[in-house]
């Protein structure tokens, strides 16, 4: 092993948005497409693209902004990519996000911040503090 790959490490500057484990975006962006949300073939080849160019990156985002506006969802990807940071030895980790409202869903922006605490609060094996601002 490499020693910068067991190295503690920090983020000071990471979204959540950003950080979604593409077989996750896959998994969620196939279930939008089996319920007629989307057109999941519109977007499966760019999700599996390692090398996107600029507009393919706008049409990625506007998938996570779909896919992130459910409360299961929220809990699921916040677990999982504070569980990827934890992966790479990050000790320490400043996570962002812009609560979303969707009404049509029942999410308020409250309920979208619950749904965050959620799924930080389902990491199990890391140490998980959390600071407020004020």
């Amino acid at each position: 092993m490499e020693w910068w790959v067991s190295m503690p490490k920090i983020e000071l500057h990471a979204h959540l948005n950003g950080s979604i484990r593409d077989f996750t975006l896959l998994e969620l962006a196939r279930a939008l497409g089996d319920r007629g949300v989307i057109d999941f073939s519109q977007v499966e080849h760019v999700i599996l693209k390692n090398d996107r160019s600029l507009s393919e990156v706008f049409k990625l985002f506007d998938l996570i902004h779909i896919v992130t506006t459910d409360h299961s969802s929220i809990t699921r990807i916040t677990k999982e990519v504070v569980e990827d940071f934890a992966s790479e030895n990050v000790v320490y980790l400043e996570l962002r996000t812009t609560p979303k409202k969707n009404d049509s869903l029942g999410m308020s922006k409250r309920s979208y911040m619950e749904a965050v605490l959620e799924g930080l609060r389902a990491v199990m094996f890391c140490r998980c503090g959390f600071h407020s601002l004020q």
